[in-house]
């Protein structure tokens, strides 16, 4: 399967869902069950002012896709972004996290300031990576917004500047057969305003019909519900107040081979359609999972 994994200027795609978990160690075994490859853990450091590089504070793993992924974050440190990753998991378990990708995150970062969503400064985000055994290092430039612009979390833009490096082949595989990610549905009181904002943020339109909101990007799309809306989708979820992250949609290879897999782990499909499973936020720290049919795309 051929896939740019970084858009071209003048896109934007949806880059990843940050998870929240509290024990690092034991995510790789649940998310594994899942039928995801998980990327070794890696420690994030940013570069100071004067160069150097000092530890954020937070590590991961992640899931990596043909098209986006799924990153697995904890605190790991003693830092303010460490901090704010506890304070979010105290709020509720769950996907905490909206990354979006831009050919030049500078660029956004600027067009940015001076707005009603001035973003907070640029950071030079690093983190080694594995590579056949030795070590790389991983370069991504990173707008983050102020919790008081976006609440419906840690929402941030990226620029990758060694996508060969993040996107591995070795872990583009998953037994779960899902290929991409697609989409992340979030609850908030007025769709209309949240899609607004965001898609203000992003340079994208945000169309409103129905009583809910959506922003389509050139790649992958966030959908905004309310909390009734919500519960008739998600009928068995216990939700935290809004705004949360509620859900992400997976695109899948092969539905049917997705279910037979979850079947043979006797993971608990709540729903099964032709064309989607979804699957309980428990078994996933708190977030409910959509594996969808390549053919629903709508």
């Amino acid at each position: 399967m051929e896939t740019c994994f970084v858009p071209d200027t003048g896109q934007v795609f949806l880059d990843h869902v940050g998870l929240f978990v509290g024990d690092l160690d034991a995510a790789p075994a649940a998310l594994t069950r899942l039928g995801f490859t998980l990327t070794p853990r890696a420690v994030h450091v940013n570069r100071d002012a004067g160069g150097q590089t000092v530890p954020s504070g937070t590590s991961n793993h992640c899931a990596m896709f043909h098209e986006g992924y799924l990153e697995i974050l904890s605190a790991t440190g003693d830092t303010p972004l460490a901090a704010q990753l506890e304070a979010w998991l105290a709020r509720h378990a769950g996907a905490h996290l909206i990354a979006f990708a831009a050919a030049d995150a500078a660029e956004r970062h600027a067009a940015l300031a001076g707005t009603d969503l001035a973003p907070l400064p640029l950071v030079r985000l690093q983190r080694p990576i594995d590579v056949d055994g030795g070590s790389a290092t991983g370069r991504f430039s990173v707008v983050r917004m102020p919790p008081e612009a976006m609440p419906e979390g840690r929402i941030q833009i990226v620029t990758h500047h060694t996508p060969d490096l993040v996107w591995q082949p070795r872990f583009l595989t998953h037994a779960n057969g899902v290929e991409a990610l697609r989409e992340v549905l979030v609850s908030v009181d007025d769709p209309a305003a949240a899609a607004g904002r965001f898609g203000r943020l992003l340079a994208r339109p945000a169309r409103v019909a129905d009583g809910e909101a959506e922003v389509v990007l050139d790649r992958g799309r966030l959908r905004f519900l309310t909390p009734a809306r919500l519960r008739r989708r998600l009928p068995d979820l216990t939700p935290p107040a809004p705004p949360f992250i509620a859900a992400v949609g997976f695109r899948c290879r092969d539905l049917a081979a997705t279910g037979r897999f979850l079947a043979e782990r006797k993971v608990p499909v709540i729903e099964q359609d032709r064309m989607q499973l979804r699957l309980p936020a428990s078994e996933a720290f708190g977030l409910t999972m959509l594996f969808r049919s390549a053919e629903r795309e709508d």
